[in-house]
C-alpha cells in the first residue's frame, strides 16, 4: 500500500453547484424557512377567501369537513418543514468537509502505486461533483412529480366533491385556490427534496465505490475516538435525514391534509422506508467496517506473537531455570500489554454510540409518528 499525503491540495465536493440548490441553500441556507413561512400564510389567505379559515359552510352535506385552523396537520407541517430545512442544510454543509476530512485524517491509502494519488482523489471528486450537480436531477424529479401528483389527481376527481364524506380546506374540487396553493406547494417541495434523493445516491455510490482505489486505514490513537474515520459515520448519518424527510413528506402529503387517516399503500410504505434507511447507512459503511475489522485482528495477532514469545520466555526463566524476571522484559512486556489493551479497544464502526443512536431515531420517529397518528 503507499501513503497519501499532500492535505492541502485536496478539493472540497459542493453540492450546491446546480442552479435551485444553487439559489435555495447556496445563497440563504436556513433562511429558506422564510419562504416555507410565506407558503403558510398562502395557505391562511386563501382560505380567508374561500371562508374556510374556521368553519366550512356548504351547500352539501359531507360527513366531516375540516376547516384550516382546526387542522392539526397545518400546524404539524408548519413545524416538520422547519425540521427539513434546518436538517437538509445541515446535510448540504457536512458534505464538503466529509470527503476533505477522509484526506485529511491520513486514513486513505492507495491500493496501488501512483504518481499522484492526491490528484486520483480530486479528479474522483470533481467527477462525482459534476454529476451531482447536474440537470439530470431535475429530469427525474419532474417526472416523479408529474406521475405522482397526475394520478393522485386523476384518482381524487373520479368522486365528485358533493358526494365524498370528507371535505378538507385544500379540497381542490370545491375550493381551487386553496387547493392549487396547498398542491403547488407540496409539488416544488416533492421536486427538491427529489433532487437531494438524487445527490444522496450519488455520494452514498462513490463512497462505497471509493473502496476500489483506497484502502481506509485505522489510526486508533485518532481523537474522533473512531480511527480517523468519523466523517463518513456523520456523513451516513447525515444522509438518513433525508430519506427521514422524503418519509414525512409522502406522509403529509398522501394521509394527513385530507384528514382521512392513514391508507394501505402507506403501510407497506413503512417497512420499504426503514428497509431504505438501513439500506442507505450500512451500504457505503459495510466495506470501511470489513477494513477496520480485518485491520483491528491483524494488529492483535502480531500483538499476540510478540506477547506469547515474551511471556514464554519469562515462565522458562522463573519455572525452568529459576532466576527472576529483568526489568527489561517486564517493561517491554508491560508496553506491549498496554498497545494490546489500546488495540483491542479499536473501533469497528466510524461512528461514536451516540451517533448510531441519533441514526435509529432518525429512523424510527417517523414510524412511531404514523403508529401515533393512526391511533
Amino acid at each position: 500500500m503507499y501513503r497519501c499525503g499532500n492535505v492541502e491540495r485536496v478539493m472540497k465536493i459542493q453540492p450546491c453547484g446546480d442552479p435551485v440548490t444553487g439559489m435555495l441553500f447556496g445563497k440563504l441556507g436556513y433562511k429558506v424557512i422564510y419562504f416555507w413561512a410565506a407558503c403558510n400564510v398562502t395557505f391562511v389567505l386563501a382560505s380567508l377567501y374561500h371562508g374556510t379559515l374556521t368553519k366550512i359552510d356548504l351547500p352539501f352535506n359531507p360527513e366531516v369537513t375540516l376547516p384550516l385552523l382546526k387542522d392539526r396537520c397545518f400546524y404539524t407541517n408548519f413545524i416538520l418543514g422547519i425540521c427539513g430545512i434546518t436538517l437538509i442544510d445541515r446535510v448540504l454543509k457536512a458534505v464538503p468537509s466529509t470527503f476533505a476530512g477522509l484526506w485529511n485524517n491520513k486514513v486513505l491509502r492507495s491500493k496501488t502505486k501512483m504518481k499522484s494519488p492526491v490528484e486520483v482523489y480530486n479528479r474522483q471528486l470533481r467527477e462525482v461533483e459534476k454529476t451531482m450537480n447536474s440537470k439530470k436531477s431535475y429530469i427525474y424529479a419532474a417526472l416523479y412529480v408529474l406521475v405522482g401528483f397526475g394520478s393522485s389527481l386523476i384518482d381524487y376527481y373520479r368522486i365528485p366533491g358533493t358526494e365524498d364524506s370528507v371535505i378538507a380546506h385544500s379540497d381542490i374540487r370545491v375550493f381551487p385556490l386553496s387547493g392549487i396553493a396547498t398542491y403547488t406547494t407540496y409539488a416544488v417541495l416533492y421536486f427538491f427534496v427529489f433532487v437531494m434523493i438524487y445527490k444522496s445516491v450519488l455520494l452514498v455510490h462513490f463512497l462505497r465505490t471509493l473502496h476500489n482505489t483506497f484502502d481506509f486505514h485505522v489510526r486508533p490513537l485518532h481523537p474522533d475516538m473512531c480511527g480517523g474515520l468519523k466523517p463518513v459515520g456523520d456523513f451516513c448519518i447525515a444522509i438518513n435525514y433525508i430519506i427521514f424527510i422524503f418519509f414525512i413528506v409522502i406522509v403529509a402529503f398522501y394521509a394527513l391534509p385530507h384528514g382521512e387517516g392513514l391508507n394501505l399503500p402507506l403501510y407497506f410504505g413503512l417497512p420499504l422506508y426503514i428497509f431504505f434507511a438501513l439500506f442507505f447507512f450500512f451500504y457505503p459503511l459495510w466495506p470501511i467496517h470489513n477494513s477496520m475489522k480485518v485491520q483491528r485482528y491483524d494488529l492483535l495477532s502480531r500483538l499476540d506473537e510478540e506477547l506469547d514469545s515474551d511471556y514464554r520466555e519469562m515462565l522458562d526463566d522463573i519455572i525452568d531455570k529459576g532466576i527472576d524476571v529483568s526489568s527489561r522484559t517486564l517493561k517491554k512486556i508491560g508496553r506491549i500489554d498496554r498497545i494490546y489493551e489500546r488495540a483491542h479497544k479499536m473501533p469497528i464502526w466510524p461512528f461514536e454510540a451516540s451517533g448510531f443512536v441519533l441514526f435509529l431515531t432518525a429512523v424510527f420517529v417517523p414510524v412511531l409518528s404514523v403508529i401515533a397518528i393512526t391511533f
